[in-house]
């Protein structure tokens, strides 16, 4: 009605021109499925803008992705610098207890007084090895090295377990103990090494 009355003020059209005999039901009805097929139309504009809003929406998500590349290659190289001080504090602590293993096995024989003094640096060096392990596991790996990193987490619990049972050897058995230790502290330096070069690797490919 407000159209109409709109329309009249206007447009400079009879009144009669406006109750012509032509509007009938029919035409009536003719007009409304118009006006209906019209408001249906502008439904389905609405749906494509939405789905082509959401879709732009997904497309621009693209390049989020791809910056989240950046983010991955950032955490790699934080992931270097936070392992690089942790081979180094294993690699010390290690060099600190060869060398009071090396006065033992310089003696020839071993003594209670030899094993005794080897006690104190082989508790320190395993305080070392249990808190590199602490600290390995708290960095920010990526899947395809985890392999890597367990086999050093188990070199280190090893080592761990050799240098805490100093405590249960006797002077006959401490030559024995001191050859295993000493090997299983060079496999977890090794092992330490290899995973240092594989992430060095990786780096420098992402």
């Amino acid at each position: 009605m407000a159209v109409t009355a709109q329309a009249r003020g206007v447009l400079p059209l009879d009144p009669p021109s406006w109750a012509a005999p032509s509007l009938t039901s029919t035409g009536r009805r003719q007009r409304w499925s118009l006006a209906a097929a019209g408001l249906a139309g502008i439904g389905v504009l609405v749906v494509v803008i939405v789905v082509l809003t959401v879709s732009g929406g997904a497309v621009s998500g693209d390049p989020t992705q791809s910056r989240g590349a950046a983010p991955r290659s950032a955490d790699l190289s934080a992931t270097g610098r936070g392992y690089g001080p942790l081979v180094a504090r294993y690699e010390n602590a290690e060099r600190t207890w060869r060398a009071q293993a090396n006065k033992m096995v310089a003696a020839s024989t071993a003594s209670t007084a030899s094993a005794e003094a080897l006690i104190r640096p082989a508790v320190q060096f395993a305080d070392t090895v249990d808190q590199v392990d602490h600290d390995l596991v708290h960095l920010r790996w990526p899947a395809s090295m985890r392999g890597d990193v367990n086999a050093l987490e188990a070199e280190l619990a090893t080592v761990s377990g050799d240098l805490r049972s100093i405590g249960g050897q006797s002077v006959s058995s401490m030559a024995q103990w001191l050859s295993n230790a000493v090997a299983d502290a060079s496999a977890a330096s090794a092992a330490s090494q290899r995973l240092k070069g594989d992430l060095g690797e990786t780096i420098s490919s992402s």
